[in-house]
């Protein structure tokens, strides 16, 4: 983040969060002059306004380049538009959750191998102390440690 802050202060002069803010305020007028102009094309206004959110000025500009079409006509435009959207969200979204299910899958392991690391190592100390048992105390040992059948 500290790259995008010097070069934003070096380019422009601002810091991030007035970037974000002019960034949602323009996208902002964007959508509302899309929901208007998609009104005197025959458009959905509110579909209109969130994509124009989303592309900013392009969907203003598409809008504008698009026919007029009547009430009973699909808006084919905005579908693809919203698709063009939604899939590679919906595919990150899929992605990130595999990444979080393999992590987790494997700190599981990691913790499993590292818990057995200590019960040998534990098991060993006490074998080493203990070298010179009697039978009946080994057995009793083993018993005490749950190693035994």
């Amino acid at each position: 983040m500290n790259t995008i802050e010097m070069i934003l202060a070096a380019l422009l002069g601002i810091n991030v969060t007035l970037a974000i803010i002019l960034f949602v305020v323009f996208n902002m007028f964007w959508g509302i002059a899309s929901a208007v102009f998609s009104e005197k094309r025959g458009r959905n206004a509110w579909n209109w306004f969130f994509l124009s959110c989303i592309y900013g000025w392009y969907g203003l500009v598409l809008l504008a380049c698009s026919k007029t079409i009547s009430k009973e006509e699909s808006d084919t435009l905005a579908k693809a538009l919203w698709t063009v959207a939604i899939v590679p969200v919906v595919i990150i979204v899929v992605i990130f959750c595999a990444a979080f299910q393999s992590s987790r899958q494997e700190d599981e392991l990691t913790r499993k191998v590292m818990e057995d690391m200590q019960m040998n190592q534990r098991n060993k100390e006490i074998i080493q102390r203990n070298e010179n048992l009697e039978d009946k105390d080994a057995y009793r040992l083993l018993d005490d440690l749950g190693l035994s059948e």
